[in-house]
């Protein structure tokens, strides 16, 4: 129907078109031709077979010229406006009278805008004059303001000045005004030249329109003989169908015999499937079966095993428990046989024994005058001692470079050593007071030198020697020694056998207190006993360690507990202090030996070690602290002495280094000390054996590099 509608205004230009157009409409509204087949593919029953070779080639060259053409238009006619382009899909959609009926109106609009826009001419005079009366009415209104606000003014220099405001007022506004007026002449020429171009385009799809009428007739001639070309391809394509349906049919009978026979087959396989999936299923319950079997039988073994365990734990422990119930048993029975022993012998050897210590004591005033010949030689090594102490001297000014670092990094601890310092000032009040007392002391030291003297010349003559006293405790007693003086005797009692330990102080100036074995102070340690304790300075407190690894200062005028330190985990085995009571240092069964500040008990330094510590010792001439320990005595017998450790070790004091070892006891260690001189070193073992060693030359030349 869109067809005949094109066809109607061509037929009005041209009587070739209308015959064209009434073929087209014969061929369109012909019915009884086309036959529709069962797949819906249509085919004609005329016969049309002898245009079937010439109509392809005609076709596709019609084709291609009627493309080429249109593209030629496009290219030339819309590559400025978009208009154009929307005027040509109207033509190809079939619509060519819209396109003639559009140009005759655009024609008229065009020819109906010239008296529009003489009317909007005249109009727009007739606004400008309106607008020039406004603007002389206005400006007789502000003439008028303008001469009253002239009479209010006094002077005519007030006058001249007002009216010159109002005049740079005015042209500045006159200047506004110029520009608006150019800007909108610039408008002005712009819309003109677009109106121009919007008529020069106009013109240019008219041309363009005609052109493709005539490009849409060939379209409609190419249109007739493209279907004839697809009726006659129809026929070809239903008889190829018809071939290919049979082919199918054959195809699809011999599918359907090859499933019946894959049908049959698989029914075997799903049986065989089933049988096998039983058999799986009673596999998996008997391995369940033997799963559940196996864990009761770990389980059981499992708490077998925790039952032996614990009855060898528990036998352990009561082994243990019966040994050292009868080591005790057995040191007190050794105790109470040697002391009845040395009785005994003290009784019966007493006079030779003085013969003997008469012979001594002349042997020592030899060696006496011995060591004054030898004082020169003394003077000699003290000067080699000077040259030491002035490289450890080069030392310790490297340690305080590094100590000053640090130091200057804490603002923290600047502050605690301001407070420290106050303290110390009264700490160096009171020790000017002690000094003072010292002196006093000194000099009674030396009246009792003087009666001991004269004791010893006594013994020398054949005056006979007398004990002086005699205490009895309840418990046995694990450590003693006398304070500064000598005045005054400190000893702490173990904890046995229902007894407590104490820590219990004697004057020995006062005999009442021999003479009733009562101390003027007894401090109880219900914590913790007392394993070994050592005098502060002065005689003021005593350094004590404990059974659960703790040292307290306790005083010796009050007993109360002045300062407190838990820096080991395990039992004190042992605390000696340093040639100038300043430091400590306490030997523990956690593998290490730790250095203490004698008066606040302040933590220095760690010795640390793969074996308890029984034993460790200050040097008194130079940096270094000698250990000794090993494995625990029970376990002795068991190891060899590679393996126990029995080694004393040798620790440098400032860097906690261990630099020497020094091999030979069998054994655990279980004291070392030094000499005086801190020339040599003795040490006394589990094996039954005391070691003296003297140190070779090299030793006091050695200096740790760090």
């Amino acid at each position: 129907m869109q067809r005949s509608e094109m066809e109607d205004p061509v037929a009005d230009s041209s009587a070739d078109d209308t015959e064209e157009s009434t073929a087209a409409s014969e061929m369109t509204t012909s019915p009884k031709e086309t036959v529709t087949q069962p797949d819906g593919t249509p085919t004609s029953n005329s016969q049309a077979e002898v245009a079937e070779a010439g109509a392809p080639s005609a076709s596709c060259d019609m084709a291609e010229e009627l493309s080429r053409q249109l593209e030629d238009i496009l290219s030339t006619y819309c590559h400025e406006d978009g208009g154009v382009g929307s005027e040509d899909a109207a033509v190809t959609n079939g619509q060519p009278d819209g396109v003639e009926v559009n140009g005759l109106s655009e024609k008229e609009d065009s020819k109906q805008e010239e008296p529009k826009l003489n009317g909007n001419g005249c109009t727009e005079k007739d606004q400008k004059k309106l607008q020039e009366k406004k603007k002389i009415k206005g400006l007789g209104k502000e003439i008028t303001l303008l001469m009253q606000t002239l009479n209010t003014l006094s002077t005519p220099e007030e006058k001249l000045g007002g009216l010159c405001k109002k005049y740079a007022e005015l042209l500045e506004e006159h200047r506004n005004a110029q520009k608006q007026m150019r800007a909108l002449q610039k408008k002005q020429t712009q819309l003109i030249q677009e109106k121009d171009h919007l008529r020069n385009e106009h013109s240019k799809a008219i041309l363009a329109r005609s052109k493709l009428e005539s490009l849409c007739r060939e379209l409609q001639r190419h249109n007739r003989t493209l279907k004839e070309d697809g009726v006659q391809r129809a026929r070809l394509e239903e008889e190829k169908r018809k071939e290919v349906t049979s082919h199918f049919q054959v195809t699809l009978n011999d599918i359907q015999a090859q499933m019946e026979q894959h049908n049959e087959r698989n029914a075997n396989l799903r049986q065989e499937n089933m049988e096998l999936a039983d058999k799986l299923k009673k596999l998996i319950e008997q391995y369940e079966l033997r799963e559940e079997h196996i864990d009761k039988v770990f389980k059981q073994k499992d708490l077998q095993q925790q039952l032996v365990d614990a009855k060898l734990h528990q036998a352990q422990g009561l082994l243990k428990d019966s040994e050292d119930r009868h080591q005790k048993e057995k040191d007190f029975l050794l105790k109470e046989a040697a002391e009845s022993q040395r009785m005994y012998e003290l009784m019966k050897q007493q006079e030779v024994h003085l013969k003997q210590q008469l012979s001594l004591y002349t042997e020592k005033f030899e060696e006496f005058q011995n060591t004054l010949s030898k004082s020169n030689e003394v003077f000699t090594t003290f000067k080699q001692e000077m040259e030491k102490m002035t490289k450890k001297i080069k030392k310790l000014e490297k340690e305080t470079t590094m100590y000053r670092s640090r130091w200057e990094s804490s603002n923290k601890a600047l502050l605690e050593m301001a407070e420290e310092k106050t303290l110390r000032d009264k700490d160096f009040e009171s020790l000017q007071v002690k000094v003072q007392r010292l002196e006093k002391l000194c000099r009674a030291l030396q009246i009792e030198r003087n009666e001991l003297s004269k004791k010893v010349q006594g013994v020398s003559t054949g005056v006979e020697r007398k004990q002086l006293a005699l205490l009895e405790t309840s418990s046995a007693v694990r450590t003693c020694g006398f304070d500064f003086s000598g005045n005054i005797i400190m000893f702490s009692t173990d904890k046995q056998m229902g007894y407590q330990c104490f820590l219990n102080y004697f004057d020995l100036r006062d005999p009442q207190q021999i003479e009733d074995n009562q101390p003027y102070l007894s401090v109880p340690c219900n914590e913790s006993k007392i394993t070994s304790a050592v005098w502060g300075p002065l005689g003021e407190f005593v350094i004590a360690g404990h059974e659960n690894g703790e040292i307290n200062q306790f005083s010796a005028k009050s007993g109360e507990i002045l300062k407190k330190a838990k820096e080991h985990t395990k039992q004190i085995n042992d605390i000696q202090s340093s040639v100038d009571l300043t430091m400590v240092i306490s030997a523990s069964k956690d593998c290490t030996a730790k250095m203490f500040d004698s008066t606040n008990l302040d933590h220095i330094r760690t010795f640390k070690t793969e074996r308890p510590v029984n034993s460790a010792a200050i040097s008194p001439i130079m940096d270094h602290v000698v250990m000794g320990g090993g494995q625990e005595a029970m376990e002795v017998t068991t190891t060899s002495t590679r393996i126990g450790k029995f080694e004393a070790r040798f620790f440098h004091a400032a860097y906690e280094e261990e630099f020497g070892r020094v091999k030979g006891h069998f054994g655990p260690i279980n004291c070392v000390a030094f000499h005086p001189d801190g020339k040599s070193y003795s040490s006394g073992g589990e094996d039954g054996y005391v070691r003296i060693h003297y140190f070779d030359p090299s030793y006091f030349d050695f200096e740790l590099e760090v």
